[in-house]
């Protein structure tokens, strides 16, 4: 299950991120900077995705980032990773105890180009 979690433009192109649940609870973003356009993609019109998975901590933040795929490779990935190693959640509380948890997001890179 997709949910569309944010937009955001960048250059003129624009990232979207969604997420597929590793469990039943709903991700809260409490801050999640957008990903940077890589330029050489941005001035090719070059549009992609990049799939990631990783732990949100009992803190919020995020740790054992994995690129799980990526469309076009070795594209995407750098950004995607340094973006989401920035990102903070509410972290996941069982019982009243913070609890890590992994996730995995589905970020989208269109640079709007007219081709």
């Amino acid at each position: 299950m997709f949910r569309l979690l944010f937009a955001a433009i960048l250059l003129s192109g624009s990232v979207w991120a969604s997420s597929v649940l590793a469990d039943d609870d709903k991700i809260v973003a409490v801050d999640r900077p957008e990903p940077e356009y890589p330029k050489k993609a941005f001035q090719k019109c070059v549009e992609g995705h990049v799939i990631v998975k990783f732990i949100i901590t009992t803190e919020g933040t995020t740790k054992d980032i994995e690129v799980v795929s990526s469309r076009p490779e070795r594209v995407f990935e750098k950004a995607a990773v340094a973006a989401v190693e920035k990102w903070i959640f509410e972290p996941r509380v069982i019982n009243g105890v913070a609890v890590n948890r992994e996730a995995i997001q589905r970020l989208i890179f269109e640079p709007g180009c007219i081709r």
